[in-house]
């Protein structure tokens, strides 16, 4: 019976597709759930087919999914999953809308199951924070290649003249008010995602960082390096920042400036 609602509702309702498995009940075992999940978050369904049902095959449902934000591992830019009709209940997967989803992980590939749909709010609003904890920060972080992300200050210089670039100064009000990099963004280092939304409307905007650390030593660790691995996690990939002076070998604060074309507003 359930099988033919299943069938029925995906003859009815053509751009639905049922994508779970029903595998395990909640909310005693999410966190099971969890840990074995590969992706989980927020996925963009660009595209949903449909299996031959006049065909003695498996009813296979196939997805491709892009990570519009997730938590686990850092995953590819585009997902191809797969999940079994037969077996599916719960949740909806609707082409061209984002779901929140599980994605797991075999030698077959990517795939669903359990009844995504049906984890506790408590358990989805626990991903749903601009701040992560030590631990998931560290492994998310220790996946990131932070060289690929770092540039010359020569380098940082011509990029800040293309077209679709966005400057976000990462220190403090005082220090943005009494000069700043011409047109760049004050920040801080309290970033959140609501921040982001207002300043960088589209995540595939390429972003400029810098700090105090990137005109003269003050620190050990820089803030653009800090401030990088959360600004990825939330969808901004194109983001680049200034490296330290100590880099360049340059720690002329005032050439540094001169070059990076400062405007001082109190003056």
């Amino acid at each position: 019976m359930i099988r033919f609602l299943a069938v029925a509702a995906v003859l009815l309702f053509p751009s639905l597709s049922y994508g779970c498995e029903c595998m395990i009940s909640f909310p005693d075992n999410e966190q099971a759930l969890l840990d074995e999940a590969a992706y989980y978050g927020y996925f963009d369904v660009l595209d949903v087919q449909m299996p031959d049902w006049s065909g003695a095959a498996p009813r296979i449902l196939k997805a491709t999914l892009k990570p519009a934000k997730q938590y686990g591992e850092t995953p590819p830019d585009v997902l191809k999953i797969t999940s079994d009709l037969y077996t599916n209940c719960g949740k909806v997967v609707q082409k061209d809308k984002q779901e929140h989803l599980l994605v797991f992980k075999n030698d077959g590939g990517y795939y669903l199951k359990g009844i995504c749909s049906d984890l506790s709010e408590k358990a989805w609003a626990s991903f749903d924070k601009d701040v992560l904890d030590y631990k998931a920060y560290y492994n998310f972080a220790t996946t990131l290649d932070h060289e690929k992300h770092v540039l010359s200050l020569d380098k940082f210089k011509e990029m800040s003249y293309e077209e679709n670039i966005v400057i976000l100064d990462l220190r403090t009000k005082q220090a943005y008010d009494a000069g700043h990099m011409k047109g760049a963004l004050h920040v801080g280092a309290d970033i959140t995602q609501n921040i982001l939304k207002k300043l960088i409307p589209s995540k595939e905007t390429t972003v400029l960082t810098y700090c105090t650390n990137s005109l003269v030593l003050t620190r050990m660790i820089a803030l653009t390096d800090i401030v990088f691995p959360q600004i990825y996690a939330l969808g901004y990939h194109n983001i680049y920042s200034l490296q330290s002076a100590t880099l360049d070998n340059d720690f002329d604060d005032k050439n540094r400036r001169e070059k990076l074309n400062f405007i001082y507003p109190a003056e």
